[in-house]
């Protein structure tokens, strides 16, 4: 039991580079320049198997791709915070699990910058749950005018929940403590039942016969 609750939880990390065509708005009206940012990276870590009660975390990393800068750049490519600020929106949906934060995160992401997001999970529940992973860009113009939104990334993971006897790691500790309590108890009682037969057979008993 003790053993069960002790083992780390196994996670999963995935790695996947986006180029500047993955990221970009489209040309507009008669413009034959696709506007975008540098080619990033994105690592996704996540556990594929925890306990119930369990609290977790999914982490995603949005880092500049310095291993492949250049590829997929398109021919015509305008740097894309020239005219926008940025801004990365993350988001995790999953059911049957609690989620912090619930909805969808943001953060400014300046040029070069790596961007964090990590949403903490716990679930009461045994099961297999199945959620996704979500990654877009917000594109907000400096003149003020409406942002633009721009999914980029989209991932389903599962998550499988597991409990021993229905217990989570805490009641697991619990119980094996109570047991490793009640044992000592019963080896205590045995030592002092023990010795206390021992010094009945043999002090008193030599004193009986002195005194006689």
């Amino acid at each position: 039991m003790v053993f069960w609750a002790s083992v780390p939880n196994q996670h999963v990390t995935i790695e996947q580079s986006l180029s500047p065509s993955m990221m970009g708005l489209p040309p507009e009206g008669s413009e034959a320049q696709q506007v975008s940012i540098p080619g990033r990276k994105i690592m996704l870590e996540w556990p594929s198997a925890m306990r119930i009660g369990d609290q977790e975390e999914i982490k995603l990393r949005f880092l500049p791709d310095t291993e492949n800068a250049g590829q997929g750049v398109p021919v015509n490519f305008r740097d894309a915070y020239l005219k926008y600020n940025i801004m990365a929106e993350g988001r995790y949906e999953v059911a049957g699990m609690q989620v912090s934060p619930a909805n969808p995160t943001r953060e400014s992401m300046p040029a070069g910058e790596p961007i964090k997001f990590t949403w903490k999970i716990t679930s009461t529940e045994m099961g297999a749950f199945d959620g996704k992973v979500w990654l877009s860009l917000r594109y907000l113009p400096l003149d003020g005018s409406a942002p633009i939104k721009v999914p980029i990334y989209a991932r389903e993971i599962t998550i499988r929940t597991s409990g021993l006897f229905g217990l989570g790691k805490s009641a697991a500790f619990l119980l094996a403590g109570l047991g490793i309590v009640a044992g000592a108890a019963l080896v205590y009682d045995d030592i002092i039942g023990g010795f206390s037969s021992y010094m009945k057979k043999n002090w008193y008993g030599k004193k009986m016969v002195e005194s006689e």
